[in-house]
């Protein structure tokens, strides 16, 4: 199979591929599987952690619980869900679930990953999810600017489970998979057996073609096999395309936003771009 990267050149898949670090590659067109590729084993059937991606899970999971009025609005302030924060810091009475989607929370958390005693590492690694983001304060006041934070999708997520009172997983079940065709099971990951809060920043553990079905979801604008899952309008809101926001909007990135972002980066325009740019800037790590 060939590809084709907007530079012109031409890339051979079946020997690009394997020459990755890609456990699972698809190609899909019409509902129809045109390629496959599994990495040393792995089978169609294997679960891979899909990290970050899970953010846009959660969207998705946002978007349902607005459409059936579990959370009124995304103008809502979080603590009308969580008012233990009221106690936390002032800026929490101005946060709201809009701020959160758009990481705009203005929360004081860098999200950098070499420094092991770094604030991510303590997120990912700890073993009490909500003690340590209730111990978070404020680098800013919320919406006053973009910055891309994992534990503002994991305060998201504890939103999303004290207007439902149920866990992501359960949530996610009922409301997304029971109903999707999945071939597989999946997962969601935990801080531990003892807290049990979801990692929705990072956590989800999903087969690459029930991924795919997610995806195909988005594109039939909220339905899948003739079931509705979420509205058009989450769906159309969710790629709506915010500048100001580096192409980020509702936990998802837009890279048909042509053009500039405010701090004068190029956005990708084609994934084989996005790939070959980030293994040569770091080949070294």
């Amino acid at each position: 199979m060939i590809a084709k990267s907007k530079d012109s050149l031409v890339l051979n898949i079946d020997d690009r591929i394997p020459k990755t670090s890609t456990r699972a590659f698809l190609v899909i067109r019409n509902d129809s599987v045109l390629f496959e590729y599994y990495k040393n084993g792995i089978a169609r059937e294997d679960l891979s952690t899909i990290f970050s991606v899970s953010k846009s899970i959660t969207s998705l999971m946002i978007g349902i619980a607005l459409d059936e009025g579990v959370l009124s609005s995304v103008d809502d302030p979080v603590m009308k869900y969580i008012p233990e924060l009221a106690q936390k810091h002032p800026n929490y009475s101005k946060l709201t679930i809009r701020h959160l989607l758009n990481m705009r929370s203005g929360l004081n958390f860098s999200e950098k990953y070499e420094n092991p005693l770094a604030k991510m590492a303590r997120l990912y690694y700890g073993r009490n999810q909500w003690r340590h983001i209730k111990r978070l304060g404020f680098s800013s006041e919320p919406d006053t600017k973009h910055e891309y934070q994992s534990a503002t999708t994991a305060l998201l997520s504890l939103v999303l489970e004290k207007a439902t009172g149920k866990t992501m997983a359960q949530y996610f079940e009922v409301k997304v998979w029971k109903n999707l065709g999945a071939e597989n099971n999946a997962s969601w990951s935990l801080d531990d057996e003892k807290h049990r809060s979801t990692k929705s920043y990072s956590g989800f553990n999903v087969s690459a073609i029930d991924l795919a079905k997610i995806g195909r979801l988005y594109l039939n604008n909220g339905q899948h096999i003739g079931k509705h899952f979420v509205s058009s309008i989450w769906i159309n809101e969710t790629f709506t395309i915010l500048p100001k926001n580096n192409a980020y909007h509702y936990q998802w990135y837009n890279f048909a936003a042509f053009g500039t972002d405010s701090s004068a980066n190029k956005y990708f325009t084609d994934s084989l771009t996005a790939s070959e740019t980030f293994r040569t800037k770091y080949k070294k790590i």
